[in-house]
């Protein structure tokens, strides 16, 4: 069973966690100055977007010892991520590849493991 925050469920690499906060980052282009001497003006081009990232806050259900056996044992796999709202479910994130950045867990003896999973597009 997934702990579940206002329907928000995360799939990755056959794993369920409930999601209680979600943040997306990428698409950051650097400025790549092209001046020369000759220029009256300072000249500059877009770079290379960053890779599209996801952070994750989640609570799991499971046990520790297997999530992180799981977490370890694979570095990409296919994203699912849905929510759920008034009307009924919809998925933000559907069958893409993501790779993991790093996770960080945390938790009481008795209660449930909590943690942050950062997750880069292929």
């Amino acid at each position: 069973m997934a702990y579940e925050f206002n329907g928000s469920v995360l799939n990755w690499s056959g794993i369920t966690f409930g999601i209680n906060s979600f943040s997306e980052d990428g698409g950051q282009r650097p400025e790549i100055d092209i001046t020369t001497s000759t220029d009256s003006r300072r000249k500059s081009l877009a770079g290379l977007a960053a890779p599209q990232t996801l952070n994750f806050g989640f609570v799991y259900a499971g046990e520790r010892t297997s999530l992180v056996n799981s977490l370890e044992g694979c570095t990409a796999s296919t994203l699912n991520f849905s929510v759920r709202n008034n009307c009924g479910a919809s998925s933000l994130i559907s069958d893409e590849l993501f790779y993991l950045m790093s996770y960080d867990l945390s938790g009481d003896l008795d209660g449930p493991v909590t943690g942050s999973l950062s997750l880069m597009k292929q």
